[in-house]
């Protein structure tokens, strides 16, 4: 009797090891198989088109920074526009990222060309990148297309009306449009 309690027990034993190894082993798995996969998505609504110039901003923060056809002190208007909402992830994947929310001037900038832009609310510094997201846009996605990049202040601009907005580039010497020259089509998730 003694021999097959003790037989049961190392049973027991083993068994408990065998298990403690295969839980490691699905753990080590595990952690192989989130590295290698493409970082996720999430998504920020609140982002609004701004009817004056043409300009995408966040509304998410009660705050409506300066527009740029206003330049002396004038709020964005959300008069008209859907509620939109922006992809963020940390890098790599799909899309185009290095897009930023500039917490100066609430607007949506391209800062993955060595450059800071144009700001509506400090022209002279440009825009900031400070507590923005790594916004990823789409190009070929499902959403409202003809969302522009402005190569002259950096800003994403709505051209499906026919109307170039007001580029804050232009600001000081009595406005000009946005430039879509070099811009891809970007797509956007709108309610």
């Amino acid at each position: 009797m003694t021999r097959s309690s003790d037989t049961l027990a190392l049973s027991r034993r083993a068994l408990l090891r065998a298990a403690g190894a295969t839980a490691a082993a699905l753990v080590v798995t595990g952690a192989v198989s989130v590295a290698t996969q493409a970082p996720a998505l999430a998504a920020q609504p609140n982002w609004r088109w701004c009817k004056n110039c043409q300009s995408l901003w966040y509304a998410g923060n009660g705050i409506s920074a300066t527009c740029a056809r206003f330049p002396l002190g004038q709020q964005h208007s959300d008069a008209g526009s859907g509620n939109y909402s922006l992809e963020f992830r940390p890098s790599g994947g799909d899309g185009q990222e290095n897009w930023r929310w500039c917490i100066k001037c609430n607007g949506l900038w391209f800062s993955g060309n060595g450059d800071l832009g144009v700001c509506t609310v400090r022209p002279d510094q440009g825009h900031t990148s400070v507590n923005s997201a790594n916004y990823v846009l789409q190009s070929d996605g499902g959403g409202q297309e003809h969302w522009r990049w402005c190569r002259l202040c950096d800003w994403l601009w709505f051209s499906g009306n026919g109307v170039s907005g007001f580029c804050p580039f232009f600001a000081r010497s009595g406005g000009g449009g946005h430039s879509l020259v070099g811009s891809g089509n970007y797509t956007l998730d709108v309610n």
